[in-house]
């Protein structure tokens, strides 16, 4: 990942999902002991972090709480916040995490209630879905300073509906993302934006028992998107907006297409009318990585068919036999 980033002039925190506990793991993640989770990250730091001229930087990662142990939660917070960076956890994605902590743990809601009872929660900590979460708990975020990371498709397909508008009203910062691709396939912050104004407009709908169209405004997704997503990752300081002094990471829209047109309204057209293919050239640390719709510094259809023969091959190693559902040349 970190050969990747650096080839193609990207921008990226990094992290390694691990994993010290949990049924059903390999062989080869379930013998991975605390020690090595803690270690492996810490080497991953040495090795990768402020490299490719400093747009690459190593988080601590922890997978879930049903896979991790105390120790491990405890060990990963101290360690990344004597390295001065961050961590990334999935939190409250599913009822049954929450209620599998309530069964071990002994306590009255979740995850987000537990962590918050270990003193795990920090502000340094990047709380991924974060759906299932009750009042008190987004409480805990505010006062810890926890950022969360939506992922409103993802969240449609398996999850559920994240209480976004609480926690914005709260104060917790909230920035977009997609999840991985088993759950989402598009990977796309674009399409991400105007899912979110719909399906938290939807979620409005069904609590209140009538619309309101200016639930999660298009101003308000944008930041998400942007300056929200910039301090999720702590690299607000130098990112997630056009500013003197700030890195040049820009992006290129050509609205006048027949998707964007007419442009009455800029941020109502960006967040709502957008399209992956309205965006011409991205800027990266002050250089071009995309430009007039051409990846610079590789050849993508080359690694498009190598990502399709390496997908085949997974397949058969894997022993996946997929059905032919349509007939295509």
């Amino acid at each position: 990942m970190a050969r990747a980033v650096e080839c193609l002039g990207l921008r990226a925190c990094l992290t390694k999902s691990i994993m010290d506990c949990g049924d059903g793991l390999p062989p080869n993640w379930s013998s991975c002991s605390t020690d090595d989770c803690i270690q492996s990250q810490k080497d991953l730091y040495e090795k990768h972090h402020n490299t490719a001229d400093g747009r690459i930087r190593i988080w601590f990662g922890l997978r879930q709480i049903m896979n991790a142990t105390d120790r491990l939660l405890l060990e990963t917070r101290d360690a990344a916040q004597k390295l001065n960076t961050g961590i990334h956890m999935h939190i409250a994605e599913i009822p049954y995490e929450n209620q599998l902590v309530m069964q071990a743990k002994g306590i009255d809601h979740g995850t987000v209630t537990y962590l918050e009872k270990i003193d795990f929660l920090r502000s340094n900590l990047l709380a991924a879905h974060s759906v299932w979460l009750n009042k008190p708990e987004i409480g805990h975020f505010l006062k810890a300073d926890v950022k969360v990371s939506h992922c409103p498709a993802s969240a449609m397909r398996m999850l559920g509906f994240a209480p976004i508008r609480e926690m914005l009203d709260s104060g917790v910062c909230v920035s977009l993302g997609t999840d991985g691709a088993p759950s989402n396939n598009r990977m796309s912050i674009v399409d991400e934006m105007y899912l979110a104004c719909l399906i938290n407009k939807g979620r409005e709908a069904y609590i209140a028992g009538t619309t309101n169209p200016t639930a999660l405004p298009a101003e308000t997704v944008l930041k998400m998107a942007t300056i929200n997503g910039a301090k999720a990752v702590l690299w607000d300081n130098e990112i997630g907006s056009l500013e003197v002094g700030k890195k040049a990471d820009i992006v290129v829209v050509n609205p006048f297409t027949w998707s964007m047109v007419p442009v009455h309204d800029c941020i109502a057209n960006i967040v709502y009318c957008m399209r992956t293919e309205n965006i011409e050239s991205v800027m990266c640390n002050g250089r071009w990585i995309m430009r007039e719709k051409k990846i610079v510094n590789l050849n993508e259809e080359e690694v498009i068919a190598s990502a399709g023969k390496r997908a085949s091959d997974l397949l058969a190693r894997a022993g996946i036999n997929l059905p032919n559902r349509m007939n295509y040349l």
